[in-house]
């Protein structure tokens, strides 16, 4: 009885010097923080048959998926408004990356490919951020002068990834024409043409419309 109790004591004392235990099979380690519990798989009473939580580690990003007209307007550094409609609030922060090539969006499974850009804060994201649609606002800087606009609709990309507007003569005959796209704003977006003869101010161009649409037309001011 006495070693029983000797032993007793000796697990007490190293208890209260060492903490709890337990297996290291049922133990985390995680790079660093913030942490939270991303998802939880297991209910109380019910057996274990996969994982039990998801954690998430490190700071929240924003991240989205630009068509190809978008991406060219982007770059890293550029400033950020997010907006949360959930929470209420917006949140200041920055372009960080703007991927070179084409990824599906994760979200729906099987998305539509685009480029990944990640928007980080200037102040950490709160917890109650993570998972949530937000909007981005990105702000651009304006033109330095004069500049030949036409309708955001009336840009876009195709399969062998220029950027064209499509110009409509007046005998009703189109054509794309190959264009840069600068700043945007009030529903236009800045193009030079990669020839400076094909687009011109007061050149019909082709708008997007609903499919079996008469189409409508803006023109390049």
């Amino acid at each position: 009885m006495e070693a029983l109790r000797e032993a007793q004591e000796g697990l007490a004392a190293a208890e209260a010097a060492d903490g709890p235990m337990l297996p290291a099979a049922e133990a985390v380690f995680l790079r660093g923080f913030p942490a939270r519990v991303a998802a939880v798989a297991a209910q109380v009473g019910a057996t274990v048959s996969g994982p039990v939580l998801t954690l998430s580690a490190g700071e929240l990003v924003v991240e989205a998926y630009l068509k190809d007209d978008r991406r060219q307007l982007l770059r890293p550094g550029m400033p950020v408004v997010i907006s949360s409609e959930l929470a209420g609030s917006d949140t200041r922060g920055a372009v960080a990356v703007v991927a070179a090539e084409r990824s599906p969006a994760p979200q729906p499974p099987g998305g539509d490919l685009g480029y990944r850009m990640v928007v980080r804060a200037g102040q950490p994201l709160p917890a109650g951020f993570a998972g949530q649609d937000v909007r981005l606002t990105v702000e651009s800087a304006a033109t330095d002068g004069e500049a030949l606009v036409v309708p955001v609709t009336a840009v876009s990309a195709g399969a062998d990834g220029r950027t064209v507007v499509t110009a409509r003569a007046a005998d009703g005959t189109q054509r794309r024409v190959e264009v840069r796209t600068g700043t945007s704003g009030d529903g236009f977006i800045a193009v030079t043409p990669a020839r400076p003869a094909d687009l011109a101010p007061g050149t019909k161009v082709v708008i997007g419309t609903a499919p079996g649409a008469a189409a409508p037309r803006g023109a390049g001011r």
